[in-house]
């Protein structure tokens, strides 16, 4: 069982390619709602039901400010308001496969925080939201 190392990931947003460098960190979280289910049992268990899903991308960027670079892109992305694409494969070197799986779909922003540290590399983070009628998922071939 090999090791992945995350330093060739492929992540594009709203058709622009930040996988040279830009994005410091990136993860899902895919979760359904636990509802519960109803009272008492005879076996004594909790039962819980599959509710809402939500599904996100969280990515933290190096704060560049030069044109088509990650502050540009993604404050015209809140500003505006628009449902975008994204594209985060485990691997750049690689299309496609069993072995290397792609989560993509169409998205949102709903905050754009901005911060910096003192004598630190600026990064922000940011939330990709699901939006509405297109589902994002993990895809192989």
């Amino acid at each position: 069982m090999g090791k992945r190392i995350a330093l060739t990931d492929f992540i594009e947003i709203d058709g622009v390619d930040f996988s040279d460098g830009q994005c410091r960190a990136i993860s899902s979280n895919f979760e359904h709602e636990r509802v519960p289910a109803g009272g008492f049992n005879s076996a004594g268990t909790v039962e819980e039901l599959s509710g809402q899903t939500t599904r996100e991308i969280n990515a933290t960027f190096y704060a560049k400010n030069d044109t088509e670079e990650t502050f540009q892109v993604f404050n015209y992305l809140f500003e505006s308001k628009a449902i975008f694409d994204v594209v985060w494969r485990k691997d750049q070197n690689s299309g496609v496969g069993a072995t290397n799986p792609e989560c993509r779909g169409s998205v949102k922003v709903f905050q754009f925080p901005q911060g910096a540290v003192f004598g630190e590399v600026e990064t922000f983070d940011v939330v990709l939201v699901q939006a509405e009628g297109d589902t994002l998922l993990w895809h192989y071939s």
